[in-house]
């Protein structure tokens, strides 16, 4: 992870989260969801939900940045859980990394400080939601989430399976050692 920094997120970054979002939606759910939902995806109108979701301070957002040029490759965001799961007090959000940036570790690094700063909230358990025919939903295995359960969810014309990954203790997560 030489030459890249983990820092909070700030107004000023919500276009270039905004790129990483759309790009990653572009990469990794081609074939799994409507091409016309993906097609239909932009910048501007993703910028102006970051936007807002910066100015609301609701979710953490944490962003992984090059030192060399300051341009953000990825992105954590997490808080409460939004369907008021009794088993879990938060919640990872989205987690989207640039392609050329997966596997390099970057991933881990920001659900590790992530961990750390839901626990500093006063959280102690997480959760997240991931499409079941997403490759990427094996990072979450190999930290050590187990499926919760799961839900049927339309995007676009698409029904979907997502996937409900939950870690029953964030102090594993925080630590780097939760791994099967």
């Amino acid at each position: 992870m030489e030459g890249i920094s983990i820092r909070h997120a700030v107004a000023g970054d919500a276009r270039q989260i905004a790129i990483v979002h759309v790009d990653s939606w572009r990469a990794t759910y081609t074939g799994l969801i409507d091409p016309e939902v993906l097609s239909a995806l932009s910048y501007d109108s993703r910028e102006a939900r970051w936007l807002e979701w910066i100015a609301e301070k609701k979710s953490n957002i944490l962003v992984a940045q090059k030192d060399d040029d300051g341009k953000i490759i990825g992105f954590c965001s997490s808080g409460p859980t939004t369907d008021r799961d009794p088993r879990f007090s938060s919640e990872i959000y989205a987690l989207y990394l640039l392609p050329e940036y997966q596997r390099k570790g970057i991933g881990r690094e920001l659900v590790r400080l992530t961990a750390s700063q839901l626990i500093t909230d006063g959280f102690n358990s997480a959760m997240t939601w991931v499409l079941a025919d997403n490759p990427s939903r094996k990072f979450y295995e190999s930290l050590g989430g187990k499926v919760i359960r799961s839900r049927a969810i339309t995007i676009g014309s698409s029904d979907i399976e997502e996937l409900n990954y939950g870690w029953d203790d964030l102090k594993l997560l925080q630590s780097g050692r939760a791994r099967i």
